[in-house]
């Protein structure tokens, strides 16, 4: 390669590097195999088969890599898994923003469930969220094992509102800002005269996202907050909410997408 080919190259971002308590084969297979996909990527809605297929096989190569494996886009985007402490090491990496190999779009084109694809601003960039949050449902799935069919709650893109108002301050987030990761929250809210208790614990913690474990009433699932900076979508920003609930039938299911929704304020 020339030194010219060399400087023109564009630069990868590593968006993702996680630690996951599972052993690697878990983990692969919870990225090719089309089930196993449907277990914790994106959100439910009526495309979400075809944007499975579109992303994790019609336009990804697989590779391999003495232990480790890879998934690997037209436009740079890549996936690794390898064998780490007895776990297994996952790393997502980019190209640097508004640089890619050939002009194709990201291996996420828009974000997933039908959202708008969004524009990176300072240190904000949608797709990279959309990984962010995804890898952390990955590792929920291959780490705690859920059972059942997959079913999700979400409000997607809502107006984050004022400070002291909309879905995020309803939530109480910010008031788990000073609990570890690991360590335990209660939410309590009085709605029209009846009282709502949520409880569990902070699954991780970034700069745009927030992941709770949920253990009431849905039995256990995984909540994931996501914020856009006010600075992308004025005036408020905006905040999309994924909850994702597991083994729950018909009536489970809409007694919690109807609790959550009202606690969202929809």
């Amino acid at each position: 390669m020339s030194e010219s080919t060399e400087r023109e190259r564009p630069a990868d971002r590593e968006v993702v590097a996680l630690d996951i308590a599972a052993p690697p084969d878990v983990v692969w297979l919870s990225l090719r195999d089309p089930t196993e996909l449907t277990r914790w990527f994106g959100w439910d809605y009526d495309g979400l088969a075809d944007e499975i297929q579109q992303i994790f096989f019609d336009s990804v190569v697989e590779g391999e890599h003495g232990d480790v494996r890879t998934l690997a886009w037209p436009d740079g985007d890549a996936i690794a898994v390898a064998p780490f402490q007895g776990g297994t090491f996952l790393t997502i990496t980019r190209r640097t923003r508004g640089a890619t190999a050939d002009g194709a779009a990201s291996a996420p084109t828009a974000a997933a469930g039908g959202a708008p694809a969004g524009s990176a601003v300072g240190t904000f960039d949608e797709i990279d969220e959309g990984w962010n949050q995804f890898a952390q449902q990955l590792r929920y799935v291959v780490e705690r094992n859920p059972q059942g069919r997959r079913r999700t709650v979400s409000a997607i893109d809502l107006d984050a509102g004022p400070r002291g108002a909309g879905p995020v301050y309803r939530l109480g987030v910010s008031l788990t800002d000073d609990v570890p990761i690991g360590g335990e929250w209660e939410f309590r809210r009085t709605i029209e005269g009846e009282e709502y208790v949520e409880g569990g614990t902070v699954w991780y913690r970034s700069e745009h996202q927030r992941g709770f474990v949920v253990t009431s009433p849905a039995r256990e699932g995984l909540l994931v907050v996501q914020t856009t900076p006010v600075a992308v979508r004025p005036p408020h920003g905006r905040v999309s909410l994924v909850l994702s609930t597991y083994g729950l039938d018909d009536d489970e299911f809409a007694r919690v997408e109807r609790r959550w929704r009202r606690w969202w304020g929809l």
